[in-house]
């Protein structure tokens, strides 16, 4: 029998892994489409970095907070709260105006 803490991780784990599939593909298409292609090199890869950094800091305070309170309730709370942040962020950006060159 899997206890429901292992579940959990495993479901949060799949999730949001296959997310990551996805992302960058459509960060270049953002970028480019929000700024140009003249810097869009550097730009994908600010943003491919702090993705990077995050992530690790993320998992970082996971552990910490499970190591804290024997469980990954509040670092789930914090990671789903989050990403509704995001989302609502997400909704509100405006498409860039094409202008014809």
């Amino acid at each position: 029998m899997v206890d429901q803490s292992t579940l959990s991780v495993a479901v949060f784990a799949l999730v949001f892994g296959a997310t990551f599939m996805v992302t960058a593909p459509l960060t270049a298409i953002f970028v480019s489409q929000s700024f140009g292609t003249r810097h869009l090199g550097a730009l994908t890869g600010l943003i491919t970095m702090v993705h990077h950094v995050a992530g690790g800091l993320g998992a970082y305070l996971g552990a910490a907070v499970f190591d804290g309170t024997g469980s990954y309730d509040i670092a789930f709370a914090v990671m789903f709260g989050s990403s509704v942040v995001a989302l609502l962020l997400t909704a509100t950006l405006r498409k860039p105006k094409v202008s014809a060159v």
